[in-house]
């Protein structure tokens, strides 16, 4: 029997390993041959597959990039993969059309095979690619960090601004500082001031993070926290003040060091409210102030103060000369005297200085002794300001015409410190009719920029930040408003203020413009007699309603300006000197009257809510602009209505908005317009549009225009364009002829069918041409054939930037010589991704930036040969000498940069270099090219294997020619920066020749050079000359395996600046810190050593000197990984240490071995103790007593810590009571110990006392721990004690199993601030927690209470259920989780105080709120979630829901016995209507609630008016939304509005029947998103009319009889349509897709 079941087993095993190594290989083997057809199909498929998603993410990322965001770095190497495989798949399928022959007709059985496994190999391998292609499109890439302080030409330097500068400085370097208050007059320059601090902070990198806004007379918290996150890259989720304060909170307390500039500040402000933590909250963040009261620098407790004075007399002349161009030649001597007065007139204001020079600039004599007369006549009145104003008035008065000066008062109507639009200021100009002589808009358009640049030559203007804008500094503003309030031209500006209500005066009969923009108004008065009113600006809030009436009194009205409110353009048709009018993100009704305005100039209806442009706009025969910009909602423009507006000349219609041009193919009665009627707009010069090629008809041409900007596939804004831009993807060209001839801005998209751009696209050449972008037009292979018969003499003459993105079939430039003045003009030249591409060969002298990025054939980027060619040619001076910006990277076969002689080229202007993924790449500079960088600023090298040099050793043509055939050493004397990682042959950095040739140097970083030997090396084997790098601040030497010395062994290095060192696993280093000076230690602030050289001699090296030295400017100290720690002997070692940090020591036993006496760390504020596994004690009884700063103490992972404080030595020294310790930590705000296993006790109870300032304790993971705070003293355990903690918020006990008691059993602790506490996993502990209402403790203090896991769970509920049954009128938030039991409430009392309220994992609750009569009020309670309460049946009571008068958020989830929201089983229905009350609630969101049957009665929409997210799924039984409460009375037709909501969701509810109830018609106004999603059994119908209004309505069963024949009614269009497909789900978006439901149509006799 026995060997029968071996047999048999044996047999088994056979069968097993035959089939698992013999049939299956053998199979697959033949697979390989027999099903190589299948095999190569599914090789295709899974190519295609790939192509498709490699192209859709490369267009991803070509649009991130054009939004300025940084690639994140998965999505580049995915590319990189893609790339790659994409290559070897190209290698396949050629291999596979070489041996076509031998795999069909006559196979080869031995080519298939191979063939067939090489394939079926790859396959998988691409499939796996092309699943790990679906990125997030939000998360391609991330905000690239942008300069927040531009270059300023406006500081000049001077005496009295230096000294405040520096004092800025100083004050800024000191910790203890950081409110920082700069105080002077208006004008004296203290804005220029702060941005010179914050541009000189930021290029030092003295801040991590420095940030600047304009805080201004009317406090705009909104606009500021916009601001700082803008500068920051913070996008708020949130949308309240509130809200967007505590995210840009976290966002601060997230940068270690930065500095927030506050300018223009007029009254105090509560910095909390912004969001910018600041003291004790934040100790990093500073804060630079300016302003003009001194009040307000006490007010916000500024220290220092520094006052920013006027000019002194000879600073003040100095800067007048500068600005008014005096010059020491006869005409400069001979206005001295006069101009010397008029400066001593200006009173040493700067702005009154550059303002009044600048206006005088070039003058005669005659104007100057004019100026100087008024300056001495003007009477001074006792206001300072008047004086500024009547020296400004000189620069006024100087403005030469009335154009001008009026262009200056315009810029007065704007919001202070607003950025004024130029093309706003042009058709305000053509509305008021400054530019009457101008023939067209773009003339009175450049003569407006010609104005403004006069201006702001002047002084009375200012750059700005944003594109094609101005500012006005606000005392130039205050005195524009000065000139308005008197004369002919009266003003009344009151724009910006956050206005609600229209300023009250008796009269506006004197003003000529009144300007309210940027306020929110909500009513607008009628009757206002406003006969001289010719420029009106108003801003509403939305829902402001204008009527006809306002306007009644208005008729000299010329320009008008509302944005947000809602309007019948009935109103203005008796404004019939209208020019310009513009409305914006207006709600606008009968827009065909504007038919009336015969004068109407300019129209523009930018964002606004229009659905069609009525045909009876035909009649504006004088329009001479139309802004269609960013309508969303447009629909239709009827066809032959742009065709009669003969005076059009420009028209925008930029994205989003109108999209539904007809091609003439399929133009007719009653369509829309087409492209074509373009072409008979004959004085039409300026065009932006966004169209789909599909729009373009066969034989469609665009016109000639003076000024476009044309999309084609393609979205993105440019709202109004001062150039000629096409943007065109996957389209053709032929529409485009008449614009290439002219075109400066091209960019080609996935084009084909073009072999080169000249001659076929231009025979011209392409002359006009600046900007080049061209992508994925695979047939394009140079951008000019000049072998062709039509090519021209010259080509690309003026191209300023060329970029090329994954131009496969790309192989040069020029195919041929080269014509004359080819890209003689380049500047920037990028190129991605071109394959076939093997030299650059950029022949351009003017070049500056060059990148060139996954070019894998690639041999050589400049080829010396041809460049010297190009120069012998054209007479060029040195070669390259522009050039500042080189990046190379991922160039696989790049074999040099520089090809042949360099002795022709410069590289003088050179600043960066950035060298990656260059495979093959031996170095980077020849000899001669390194002679000549000296302007070199940063090099970094990244990821080159080969590279063995960064200068190579000799010439590549001369070998006698190397760096030390030069007279001079080399030298760099600009390189701050050095980077290199992951450069494995790298063997040394520099020669020694170079040792005093980096005079600049501050950063040098080496990382991952496993053959890197030394940093500094040479030949000579005894050269002794030192390495002094005076500026250099940070060396990082990590992974060098083989790094055995810094330079040669005879060397000694200098580093006097250095602050920060570290070095990771450096195991042969051994003698570099020995060659550091005493002193270069001493002023270290960050040191890190982990891994370096041998341990112990590191010991010997580094212990001694710390010990010797004083480390006074010592202020971050971290160790790793050394066997033994510098043993304390005395003195002040360590006074200034405030961060201390040892990780990873684990033969550390002691750290501080001190004497009975030491002041060592007295300012040490963070301790730090990572994985120290032998470490036994944290601190020496007699060092605790002097750690009186110390804030943050963490102990993590110390395995063998037993003490926090070594009480063996606290015992021995209690005999002598002199030497007794009094511990103390008065500054201790958080503690965490965490994995400490060793640990029993952490403190004795007396440190208790003198924790005042504890705000977090968290003690987890330490499984010996029996109690937190124990006795000094066994015996004295009968006197307790009350103890409180009066700042502690937050008390975490987590994984501690031995954990009995927190305090000794007779003690009596009290949290008067608890805000959270968790007690988990602590099966011992026998401590209560209680909450008493009349004690420090009580509840009312709590806002968050947690336990878990407790034993005794029941008795901890019931300590604190029972207070919650009293009054508790301050608590705010509460919130149970993971209990078997919540309270439920009994007895009257309120909870009047609370705001947040959550119920989590509760699953045996079934009552909230047991309390049906009595009074149980919840009058504040703003958010309410309830979460897995498995057993729950109702959520409120109706005497409960009437209080609710505040509750906003709604969310219950998981709960699935839950049938009703508000418990209807003790009041009738009618009753629970009345009482059910929800005014506030914005968002209702409730899923997986299987037994919910209803949500509430149909006439509750009534109380849920401002309801605007309304999200139900996965509520199996729920069979309506809105139930009527009596179906007998249900009446066909009744009509409610749901004017909020915006949201409405309904999915997975499979038992659904109506969203509304039988019979009822809802009107959703502001419906944006409607989801209706596996919900089969749904009959409501729901339809879209022309206002964008969404309608709701289900049949009653009465009608659903009655109705055999289908009628024309539109309740029967829209239940047509759900008949035919009631399980059909609902996607509709009100901005992309309003045509998805059918139209509403109105039945008789029905009206809103």
């Amino acid at each position: 029997m026995a060997a029968e079941f071996a047999t048999s087993v044996a047999s088994g095993v056979a069968e097993n390993l035959v089939e698992r190594y013999v049939v299956r290989p053998a199979l697959s083997n033949l697979r390989y041959v027999f099903c190589f057809q299948n095999i190569v199909e599914e090789f295709n498929e899974q190519k295609q597959l790939l192509s498709s998603a490699q192209t859709r993410l490369q267009n991803d990322v070509a649009e991130a990039r054009r939004q300025t965001l940084e690639i994140e770095q998965d999505v580049k190497k995915w590319l990189e993969e893609a790339d790659k495989v994409m290559e070897e798949v190209e290698s396949l399928e050629n291999e596979i059309q070489e041996n076509k022959p031998c795999l069909t007709w006559c196979p080869n059985w031995n080519c298939r095979y191979r063939l067939g496994k090489k394939i079926a190999k790859k396959t998988p391998g691409i499939a796996k690619l092309v699943e790990s292609s679906k990125f997030d499109p939000n998360r391609i890439g991330h905000r690239a960090t942008l300069p927040n302080f531009l270059p300023s030409k406006d500081f000049v330097p001077s005496e009295s601004s230096t000294s405040v500068l520096n004092q800025i400085w100083e004050a800024l370097k000191i910790d203890s500082v950081n409110m920082i208050g700069v105080l002077g007059m208006g004008g004296v320059g203290k804005t220029t001031l702060v941005k010179e601090v914050g541009k000189k902070a930021e290029e030092l990198k003295l801040f991590d993070e420095v940030v600047m806004t304009t805080v201004s007379q009317n406090v705009n918290i909104d606009k500021i926290q916009d601001e700082i996150a803008d500068l920051l890259g913070l996008e708020f989720d949130k949308k309240s003040e509130q809200g967007k304060a505590r995210q840009l909170w976290l966002r601060l307390k997230n940068v270690e060091r930065i500095l927030v500039i506050l300018d223009d500040v007029w009254t105090s402000i509560n910095l909390n409210d912004i969001g910018i933590p600041i003291g004790e909250d934040h100790i990093g963040c500073k804060i630079l102030l300016t302003t003009r009261l001194r009040q307000v620098c006490s007010y916000m407790s500024c220290h220092p103060v520094i006052d920013l004075e006027v000019l002194e007399e000879d600073e003040a002349w100095d800067l007048f000369q500068k600005n008014a161009d005096l010059k020491n030649d006869f005409e400069g001597i001979r206005l001295r005297d006069v101009a010397m007065e008029v400066a001593r007139e200006c009173r040493g204001l700067p702005l009154a200085i550059v303002t009044i020079a600048r206006a005088l600039k070039h003058k005669t004599l005659d104007a100057w002794i004019v100026a100087n007369k008024q300056l001495r006549e003007s009477q001074h009145s006792g206001n300072s300001y008047e004086n500024i104003y009547t020296r400004l008035k000189i620069s006024y008065d100087c403005l030469t015409g009335e154009k001008i000066q009026s262009c200056f008062l315009l810029c007065s109507l704007f919001p202070e410190d607003y950025d004024i639009s130029i093309e706003d200021l042009t058709r305000f100009g053509v509305g008021q009719g400054l530019f009457h002589d101008a023939s067209l808009i773009d003339d009175a358009r450049t003569e407006m920029r010609a104005k403004l640049e006069d201006l702001q030559n002047s002084g009375l203007l200012l750059d700005s930040r944003k594109d094609k804008c101005v500012k006005m500094h606000d005392v130039v503003r205050d005195f524009a408003h000065w000139i308005t309030s008197k004369g002919e031209k009266v003003f009344k500006v009151n724009a910006g203020l956050g206005w609600k209500e229209w300023p009250r005066s008796e009269s506006f009969e004197c003003f000529t413009a009144i300007s309210l923009m940027n306020n929110k108004i909500e009513r607008l008065p009628d009757g206002l007699e406003c006969p001289k009113l010719e420029t009106l600006l108003v801003g509403g809030d939305g829902s402001t309603k204008v009527s006809g009436a306002f306007f009644e009194g208005m008729k000299a009205l010329k320009v008008l300006t509302l944005e947000n409110v809602l309007l019948s353009l009935e109103g203005l048709q008796g404004l019939t000197n209208l020019r310009n009018l513009r409305l914006e993100k207006c709600k606008l009704e009968n827009v065909s009257s504007l038919a009336k305005l015969k004068k109407l100039e300019i129209l523009d209806l930018r964002s606004s809510h229009i659905y069609e442009l009525p045909i009876e706009l035909r009649e504006l025969r004088g329009l001479r602009l139309l802004d269609l910009s960013t309508c969303g909602m447009l629909q239709r423009i009827p066809i032959n209505l742009l065709t009669r507006l003969e005076s059009l000349e420009e028209l925008y219609i930029d994205y989003p908005s109108f999209e539904q041009w007809t091609t003439e193919e399929k133009s007719g009665e009653g369509s829309n317009a087409s492209l074509s009627e373009l072409n008979l707009l004959s004085h039409l010069k300026a065009l932006t549009l966004c169209v789909r090629s599909k729009c373009l008809s066969k034989h469609f041409v665009f016109p000639k225009l003076e000024r476009y900007a044309i999309m084609v596939n393609k979205w993105q804004h440019d709202n109004y364009p001062t150039s000629k831009t096409l943007k065109i993807k996957e389209s053709s060209l032929d529409a485009f002829k008449s614009l290439l001839l002219n075109v400066e801005d091209l960019s080609l998209d996935s084009i084909t069918g073009y072999k080169n751009l000249v001659p076929v696209l231009d025979r011209q050449g392409l002359q006009k041409l600046t900007f080049l972008e061209l992508q994925d037009c695979k047939d394009i292979e140079c951008l000019i054939d000049t072998t062709q018969h039509q090519s021209p003499t010259t080509a690309f003459s003026n191209l300023e930037k060329l970029s090329m993105t994954k131009m496969v079939s790309l192989k040069q430039l020029c195919n041929g010589l080269p014509p004359k003045e080819f890209l003689q003009n380049l500047k920037e030249l990028s190129i991605r991704h071109c394959m076939d591409m093997i030299s650059a060969d950029p022949w351009v002298q003017n070049l500056r930036k060059v990148t060139i990025k996954d070019c894998r054939q690639m041999l050589v980027v400049f080829e010396m040969g041809k460049l010297l060619h190009f120069k012998q040619e054209h007479d060029q001076p040195q070669l390259l000498s522009m050039l500042t910006y080189l990046e190379l990277e991922f160039l696989p076969e790049l074999l040099c940069i520089w090809k042949g002689q360099t002795h022709h080229v410069s590289l003088h202007s050179l600043k960066v270099v950035r060298v990656q993924h260059c495979d093959k790449l031996t170095s980077l500079f020849s000899p001669f090219l390194a002679q000549s960088l000296i302007q070199l600023e940063e090099l970094e090298i990244l990821h080159c294997p080969q590279l063995k040099r960064i200068i190579a050793d000799f010439e590549e043509d001369d070998e006698e020619i190397s760096l030390n055939s030069f007279l001079h050493p080399l030298c760099l004397p600009k390189l701050t920066t050095i980077r290199i990682i992951d450069c494995s042959r790298l063997e040394h950095v520099f020669p020694m020749s170079m040792a005093e040739g980096l005079p600049q140097l501050k950063s040098l970083n080496i990382i991952d050079s496993s053959q890197l030997e030394q940093i500094f090396s040479t030949v000579k084997e005894k050269d002794e000359k030192d390495i002094v790098l005076s500026q250099l601040q940070s060396l990082v030497l990590q992974n060098l395996v083989n790094l055995k010395s810094f330079c040669p062994e005879n060397c000694f290095v200098k580093l006097p600046s250095l602050v920060e060192l570290k070095m990771y696993r450096c195991p042969e280093l051994t003698r570099f810190t020995a060659q550091l000076p005493a002193r270069t230690l001493a002023q270290l602030k960050e040191l890190r050593l982990f891994e370096v050289g041998n341990n112990s001699q590191l010991y010997t090296r580094v212990g001694p000197q710390l010990r010797q030295t004083s480390s006074s400017d010592s202020e971050y100290l971290t160790i790793g990984n050394c066997q033994e720690i510098f043993q304390l002997q005395g003195g002040d070692l360590l006074l200034s240490l405030e961060t201390l940090h040892l990780e990873d020591l684990s033969e550390l036993q002691v750290i501080w071995k001190c004497p009975t006496q030491v002041e060592t760390l007295q300012n040490l504020t963070q301790l730090m103790l990572i994985d120290c596994k032998s470490l036994r004690y944290v601190f020496p009884p007699m060092l605790a007593q002097h750690l009186s700063h110390l804030s943050y103490l963490c102990v993590k992972g110390c395995e063998a810590l037993e003490q926090i404080i070594d009480q063996d030595q606290s015992s021995t020294s209690s005999s002598n009571a002199q030497l007794q310790p009094t511990i103390s930590f008065p500054s201790l705000r958080k503690i965490w110990i965490i994995g400490c296993n060793k640990l029993k006790c952490l403190f004795p109870i007396s440190v208790a006392h003198c924790l005042l300032n504890l705000e977090e304790f968290k003690v987890e993971g330490a499984s010996k721990l029996e109690q937190i705070f124990g006795h000094e003293d066994e015996t004295d355990l009968k006197d307790g004690k009350e103890m409180v903690l009066p700042q502690l918020k937050r008390l975490f006990l987590k994984r501690l199993p031995s954990l009995i008691r927190f305090i000794p059993e007779c003690y009596h602790f009290v949290f008067p601030t608890l805000e959270y506490l968790e007690v988990k996993e602590c099966s011992k502990i026998t401590t209560s927690f209680l909450v008493h209402s009349d004690s420090a403790c009580s509840m009312h203090a709590q806002k968050e209470f947690c336990l878990f896991n407790m034993r005794h769970k029941n008795k901890q509920c019931d300590s604190i259920v029972p207070q919650l049954r009293q009054k508790s009128p301050n608590l705010e938030i509460l919130a149970a989780k993971n209990h078997e039991r919540v309270f439920q409430t009994e007895g009257g009392y309120t909870l009047s105080s609370l705001r947040v309220l959550r119920l989590e994992t509760l699953p045996e609750l079934c009552i909230i709120w047991k309390d049906p009569v009595q009074n149980v009020t919840l009058q504040n309670l703003i958010t309410l979630k309830v979460i897995h309460c498995k057993s729950l049946r109702h959520v409120f009571s109706p005497m409960i829901a009437q209080s609710l008068l505040h509750l906003k958020y709604l969310k219950i989830w998981g709960c699935e016995a839950l049938e009703q929201i508000v418990a209807a089983d003790q009041i009738s229905p009618s009753q629970v209507l009345l009482q059910a009350c929800f005014p506030n609630l914005t968002r209702l969101q409730i899923g997986k609630c299987k037994n919910l049957k209803r949500l509430f009665p149909a006439s509750s929409v009534g109380y849920v008016s401002k309801l605007r997210y309304l999200i139900i799924e996965e509520a199996l039984e729920l069979e309506h939304l809105f139930e009527h409460e009596d179906k007998a009375s249900t009446k066909y037709g009744k009509s409610l509005f749901v004017p909020q909501l915006e949201v409405l969701f309904l999915g997975k509810l499979p038992s659904l029947l109506s969203s509304i109830p039988e019979g009822y018609h809802f009107i959703f106004q502001s419906l944006r998103s409607l989801t209706v999603k596996e919900c089969p059994k749904i009959t409501t119908a729901f339809a879209v009319d022309t206002n964008l209004f969404v309608h709701a309505k289900t049949k009653t069963s009465q009608v659903v009889e009655k109705e055999t024949v289908k009628t024309t009614t539109a309740i029967q269009r829209i239940e047509d349509g759900a008949d035919r497909s009631t399980s059909k789900d609902i996607y509709w978006y009100r901005w992309y897709q309003p045509n998805e439901l059918p139209p509403y149509m109105e039945e008789p006799g029905e009206s809103f």
